[in-house]
């Protein structure tokens, strides 16, 4: 193009301002199409770069699902591991306890077998010696005897359970019997120590030991030799009613009737006072 005007700038220099026109419009011309061309270089680039950027939005909005995708794969992973080390823990867990089981089978195996290889090595004696079997003996008498020891502890614990339980009953009823004994006693000296007058006045001077042992059995407390000397010596002059009872059937009875009238000047006079006390002792009984 340049070329092409200045051949015609050579060329028709000489023909005037129509020739400069038309090389004019031909330079006009020429940046029209340049910048055409440009425009269209340019169109092609924005074309270009819109398509990329049309790319880019799908990409991203793949990337954009792929992430999601990506990050939902990523919990289910944490998931199974969390669920996969729980499950392993449990399982190393069994098989430690497993190990430790073997090894006590072991143990007791290796014992198992010791017993039995000892016990065929026994066997296979043709006789047992003494000290085993005295050994046994002692061992089975030991226990015996401890059974034994215990059997003798649990009936002396019994019986020392009965010999309280009866020590508290005999003292209940000593106690019970000191309760009611004095009544009783009461009434066996009144129904023995009264007797009537002619009775005691006829009865033989034999009858001076039973009526004295009479006393003793009604009243334990008093003793043979001071009811001797009250039944010579007589009661005192201060006693009770029921102690003169008591000493009236210890006192030997009196002589017959007869016998006292012709005696009567003989008699001491206390003699007479006596009788009188004596009957009103027993009206007092």
């Amino acid at each position: 193009t340049a070329l092409d005007t200045r051949a015609v700038r050579n060329r028709d220099g000489l023909k005037g301002p129509s020739a400069d026109a038309n090389v004019a419009l031909r330079i006009e011309l020429e940046a029209v199409r340049e910048r055409s061309r440009e425009q269209a270089a340019m169109i092609e680039r924005l074309q270009a770069a819109a398509q990329i950027a049309a790319s880019n939005d799908e990409q991203n909005a793949e990337i954009k699902r792929l992430l999601l995708a990506l990050a939902k794969t990523e919990a289910e992973l944490a998931g199974l591991k969390a669920s996969l080390g729980g499950e392993d823990a449990e399982r190393m867990t069994l098989e430690d306890r497993i190990a430790d089981l073997q090894s006590a089978s072991d143990a007791k195996s290796t014992e198992i077998a010791k017993l039995k290889a000892a016990l065929q090595v026994y066997e296979d004696r043709t006789e047992p010696s003494a000290d085993f079997a005295q050994k046994a003996d002692q061992t089975a008498l030991q226990a015996e005897i401890k059974h034994q020891e215990q059997l003798i502890a649990q009936l002396r614990a019994e019986i020392a359970a009965g010999q309280e339980r009866l020590s508290r009953q005999a003292l209940r009823f000593h106690e019970e019997m000191r309760r009611i004994a004095p009544d009783s006693d009461v009434d066996d000296e009144g129904g023995a120590g009264r007797p009537s007058l002619a009775e005691r006045i006829a009865a033989p001077r034999s009858l001076k030991p039973a009526a004295n042992d009479a006393v003793n059995v009604a009243d334990p407390e008093v003793s043979r030799p001071g009811a001797f000397l009250r039944s010579l010596n007589g009661p005192p002059p201060a006693q009770s009613s029921s102690l003169g009872s008591v000493t009236d059937a210890v006192r030997p009875p009196p002589l017959p009737v007869a016998g006292s009238d012709d005696n009567s000047n003989g008699a001491p006079n206390a003699r007479r006072p006596r009788l009188l006390e004596r009957i009103s002792g027993i009206d007092k009984g």
